[in-house]
C-alpha cells in the first residue's frame, strides 16, 4: 500500500525551519513521534499561555534583543519592513487562525512570507531588524496564541459519572492519543533514566545527539545505525495494551468517529481499530528513497529484525549494473570510509569521509535504493491525511477524549483548540495539560483510568468490558502484554470540589495540582463507587 502523500495544496514544501524539532519533543516512543513546528531551540522564548494581556502592536519584553551583525547581514534572514496591509487579507487570516490552527494557516497561505502574515496580525517590528526564520516562526506562533481564543471550560462536567454519561450519550467521539496508551506495552518513553534516549547514548558512540536516529538526512548518510536499532520498536515486538482495546470497544459500538495517533507503533491497527489517522506515519509500510516503490511493512519486517539495512528489490538490477561500473571506471582507488571515535568502520560514506562531499553521501545510499519506513523523520513534511479527516470530523464531532500525551507537538496538539469550543473535552494523562482547559481531567495511568471508566460504563449497561475485543487482535509473533491492566485497588481521589482526579499513577506533585490545592474549598474527596 502507499503511502499517502501530502498534495500541493495541501501542504508547503517546508523549508528547514518548519521541520520537526527533536529539541522540543517530549513524547514517548510507542511511539509519538515529535514532529512540532520549528526545528531549533526558540532563541526568543514566550509563555503562550500567560495573560498579561500585552498586545499585537509592540513586543513583549522578552523579545527585546539586538540584531547581530550576522544576523543583519544573513542572506538567509528576513527584513520585516513595513508592508501595505491588506484588510480583507488580514480578516481571513484571523478567521483561519481561529478555525484552523497555525500550522494548517502557514500551509494555506504558503505564497506569503512569514513577515507578511506577521505585518497582516499587527506585529510590526523596526524596518531595520532583520531575524532568521525560525525566529520569526516564534513570533508567528506567539502572535496566533494572542489571537485564537482559548477554550473555557463546560462547568456542567467535572466528575467521573458525568465522565461516562458522556461516553455513553455520544456518537461521534474523537479521540486523539499519545504515547501515554503504549507505555504498559513495554514500549519505552524518550526521556527516563532507561527510556530510548539512554539506551542510544549507551550503545552509539556514532550519534553526537539521540535525535539524530530520526533524522533524515542522518538515515541517508549512515541507514545502519536506524537498522540496527529498529528491532526494539518494531511493533511485531508489542500486542496492544487495554487502552487500545477501549477504542476498538468504541469503534465495536459505533461511537468512534476518529482516532488520531501521534504514535508510529500500529498497536490501534493490531487492535482492530479501522478508523485512525497515523499523524505521523508508521511502520505499515515503507518506501524506497529513490524509486519510490512502497512496500508493506510485513514485507521488510524480517530484515528490521535481523537489522539488517533494507534495500529496494526493484532497484537491484540499477544497483548491480552500477557496482560493476564503478569497479572498472575506479581500478584499485577505494573512497575512504569514516571511522567511529574507538576507529572501527563504520560501514557508510557519511559527514567525515575526506573524499566525499554531500552529494556523493546521497549517491551512496539513495542510488542504492535505500528503503525507509514511512514514519515521519526529522526533515519531512506531513501527510495531508491529518488535515482532510479533520476538515469532516469538526462538523461531526459530539466528544473529545484525549489519552496519554502532553500535547506539545504541533500542529496535532492544535485539534483541540480546531473543535468547537461547545463539544466536551476528557483528558485521561498521567499529568495535567496546563495550556489546555479540559472539561473533566483524570490524571494517572491510562489503562487504569481506562478500567475505572469501563467497570462503571459496565455497572449499567452491559458489554462494556474492553477484553472481549480481544478477539480482533492480529496475531503477532509477540507474546501477551506482561503488565495487563488490572482494577487498582486505590480509589481516584477528587481535588476538592474540582474537576481534576488523582488515579494510581498520576504525577501528583505537578505544579499545576497547586492552584486547585489552594482553593479553600479544596478538601480531598474519595470517588463514589458506581
Amino acid at each position: 500500500m502507499a503511502a499517502e502523500q501530502s498534495s500541493p495544496s495541501a501542504s508547503r514544501s517546508r523549508p528547514p525551519s518548519l521541520l520537526p524539532s527533536p529539541a522540543s519533543s517530549e513524547a514517548a516512543l510507542g511511539l509519538e513521534m515529535p514532529v512540532p513546528i520549528t526545528s531549533a531551540e526558540p532563541a526568543l522564548t514566550s509563555d503562550v499561555d500567560s495573560d498579561d494581556g500585552s498586545g499585537l502592536s509592540g513586543l513583549p519584553s522578552e523579545f527585546e534583543w539586538t540584531a547581530t551583525d550576522a544576523e543583519i547581514n544573513d542572506p538567509a534572514v528576513e527584513s520585516i519592513a513595513t508592508e501595505p496591509i491588506d484588510p480583507d487579507l488580514r480578516a481571513r487570516l484571523i478567521v483561519d487562525l481561529r478555525e484552523l490552527g497555525p500550522s494548517r494557516v502557514l500551509d494555506k497561505y504558503h505564497w506569503l512570507s512569514i513577515s507578511t502574515i506577521l505585518a497582516h496580525l499587527d506585529l510590526i517590528l523596526p524596518p531595520h531588524v532583520t531575524l532568521p526564520e525560525h525566529q520569526l516562526l516564534d513570533l508567528f506562533r506567539i502572535a496566533a496564541s494572542r489571537i485564537i481564543p482559548r477554550r473555557e471550560r463546560l462547568s456542567q462536567y467535572e466528575t467521573i459519572d458525568d465522565a461516562v454519561r458522556l461516553i455513553r450519550s455520544s456518537s461521534n467521539i474523537v479521540v486523539l492519543t499519545g504515547a501515554g496508551v503504549s507505555t504498559s506495552c513495554g514500549i519505552p518513553d524518550f526521556r527516563s533514566a532507561d527510556g530510548l534516549y539512554a539506551q542510544l547514548r549507551n550503545s552509539f558512540d556514532e550519534l553526537d545527539d539521540p535525535h539524530q536516529m530520526f533524522d533524515l538526512r542522518f538515515f541517508t548518510s549512515n541507514p545502519k545505525i536506524f537498522y540496527s536499532f529498529a528491532k526494539h520498536i518494531f511493533p511485531s515486538n508489542f500486542t496492544p495494551s487495554l487502552s487500545h482495546r477501549f477504542l476498538k470497544l468504541l469503534e465495536h459500538k459505533g461511537k468512534l468517529l476518529r482516532n488520531y495517533t501521534q504514535n508510529i507503533d500500529t498497536l490501534e491497527t493490531q487492535a482492530g481499530v479501522q478508523n485512525v489517522i497515523q499523524c505521523h506515519g508508521s511502520f505499515a509500510t515503507a518506501t524506497c528513497l529513490k524509486c519510490r516503490q512502497t512496500y508493506p511493512g510485513s514485507a521488510i519486517e524480517q530484515d528490521i529484525l535481523n537489522g539488517q539495512v533494507v534495500l529496494c528489490l526493484a532497484c537491484a538490477p540499477k544497483r548491480s549494473a552500477s557496482a560493476s561500473s564503478s569497479t572498472s571506471g575506479r581500478g584499485t582507488q577505494k573512497k575512504k570510509r569514516r571511522k567511529t571515535q574507538d576507529g572501527q568502520d563504520e560501514g557508510g560514506w557519511g559527514p567525515g569521509s575526506s573524499e566525499e562531499g554531500e552529494g556523493a553521501v546521497r549517491e551512496d545510499w539513495i542510488a542504492k535504493g535505500i528503503v525507509k519506513p514511512d514514519i515521519t523523520f526529522f526533515g519531512e513534511k506531513l501527510s495531508a491525511a491529518f488535515d482532510d479527516a479533520l476538515d469532516i470530523d469538526r462538523q461531526k464531532v459530539d466528544l473529545l477524549i484525549v489519552i496519554g500525551t502532553s500535547l506539545r507537538v504541533a500542529p496535532v496538539s492544535e485539534l483541540v483548540d480546531c473543535l468547537p469550543s461547545s463539544v466536551p473535552q476528557i483528558l485521561i494523562n498521567r499529568e495535567p495539560i496546563s495550556h489546555c482547559d479540559f472539561d473533566i481531567c483524570l490524571l494517572g495511568n491510562a489503562d487504569i483510568v481506562v478500567s475505572e471508566l469501563c467497570r462503571r460504563l459496565e455497572a449499567t449497561d452491559e458489554g462494556w468490558d474492553p477484553d472481549t475485543m480481544r478477539r480482533f487482535e492480529r496475531r503477532t509473533i509477540a507474546p501477551p502484554c506482561d503488565r495487563p491492566a488490572v482494577p487498582s485497588s486505590v480509589e481516584p481521589v477528587r481535588l476538592g470540589r474540582s474537576h481534576v482526579w488523582l488515579f494510581e499513577g498520576a504525577n501528583d506533585t505537578h505544579r499545576w495540582l497547586d492552584k486547585w490545592r489552594a482553593d479553600e474549598n479544596s478538601t480531598p474527596s474519595i470517588a463514589p463507587s458506581a
